[in-house]
């Protein structure tokens, strides 16, 4: 993290990487953050509160896709405006970069304690979004520092439990299994012979990654408790960013049973590639399978069939999903809240993938390609 001194002009230095596309878009929402700062300590310079943004602002150089932190650096920024246009108390941010799929979380964990030990307006970090082995380290650190993390999308269970200073938007794994297991169940009533399940995960052995060994474990125990007789849970790996599934997807179509509900513990990445795998495969070709799976694939934007997130025909997906239920307003139409700030007519396509517009009431189950349950998860 690269920042200023309160009294200059705060800014943070973002690293582009990803696209040539997706680097000018954070360097404008950098110049709009920075922007912002500048008229918060020229007008308001002993009435502002400072929080980091930590995220993912760089992209692996084995796989240039668009930087995850985009979006994310969007509702960060959103969020900013709306605060200092209602609030007397002023928000001022500053960024650090995490790394691809925030792989140096540490250092970077390490350099926001210790600017917010020289910075007394440093109040809260916002971000840290994947769970990695490095979570419970990076929390405690910045736990001994007095800082609170508000984390949009990581949803590990135990973070929560273990430390008081983490605060998370996203449902816990454990929360999205349960929800999972009321598809499951209807699964296992109502479909003949839909009895046999697998869970089918990313090895981590090499990785850092965390998420999907959670989500493999509570996927598991949801299957066993909904009565499914459960096969050998399978693991893949991933090489230079590429998933290999070939030969899990030999196993599981050509074996004894054939599963007719398969826990994905992977990344949204990866949902392509199982699917056209699992079509060519002749056990599964014919048959109907039900895929239930984590709230990762809320980022797919499924393309269809063929595409790095498609859906294959006679496979329906299911993963859960943070979704805002809107409740009654008190009184009269006239006098309820716009549910969205004038600030963001006019952006619809930025509020809508800013992570910040997210009200954590609970994850539910979407359904793609729904022919099972008659188009809809009920």
């Amino acid at each position: 993290m690269w920042a200023s001194p309160p009294e200059t002009s705060a800014s943070a230095r973002i690293s582009s990487g990803g696209t040539a596309g997706e680097g000018k878009r954070l360097q404008e929402l950098e110049s709009l953050v920075r922007a912002e700062n500048d008229r918060v300590l020229r007008g308001h310079p002993d009435a502002y509160v400072t929080v980091v943004y930590a995220g993912p602002l760089s992209s692996a150089s084995a796989d240039p896709s668009l930087v995850k932190g985009a979006e994310e650096l969007t509702g960060v920024y959103l969020a900013q405006r709306v605060i200092n246009e209602n609030y007397t108390v002023k928000l001022r941010v500053l960024l650090a970069n995490g790394g691809s799929d925030m792989g140096h979380q540490k250092v970077t964990a390490d350099t926001i304690a210790a600017y917010a030990d020289r910075d007394p307006t440093v109040v809260g970090v916002v971000g840290f979004g994947r769970d990695l082995q490095s979570s419970p380290d990076v929390t405690r650190r910045l736990l001994e520092a007095g800082l609170p993390i508000v984390s949009g999308t990581n949803s590990a269970t135990y973070l929560p439990k273990d430390f008081s200073n983490w605060f998370s938007l996203a449902a816990p794994d454990e929360h999205q299994a349960r929800a999972l297991g009321l598809i499951a169940r209807q699964l296992r009533t109502q479909q003949d012979g839909a009895t046999h399940a697998l869970v089918l995960a990313r090895d981590t052995k090499e990785s850092q990654d965390r998420y999907t060994s959670e989500q493999a474990l509570y996927g598991g125990e949801m299957l066993d408790r909904e009565g499914f007789e459960l096969l050998p849970a399978q693991r893949y790996r991933v090489a230079n960013g590429k998933p290999e599934l070939r030969q899990h997807a030999e196993s599981i179509c050509r074996g004894e049973h054939v599963p007719s509900v398969i826990y994905f513990a992977g990344r949204v990445e990866d949902i392509g590639p199982l699917m056209t795998h699992l079509i060519t495969e002749p056990g599964c070709a014919n048959r109907q399978i039900s895929i239930l799976t984590g709230d990762d694939l809320s980022k797919a934007r499924f393309s269809g069939t063929g595409g790095p997130d498609g859906v294959a025909p006679r496979i329906t997906l299911y993963h859960a999903a943070l979704a805002e239920l809107r409740r009654p307003r008190p009184g009269p139409p006239s006098t309820r809240t716009p549910p969205l700030s004038p600030l963001a007519e006019g952006r619809q396509g930025d509020v809508r993938r800013g992570r910040f517009r997210e009200r954590p009431d609970g994850p539910l189950p979407r359904c793609h390609a729904c022919p099972v349950l008659g188009g809809q998860p009920r």
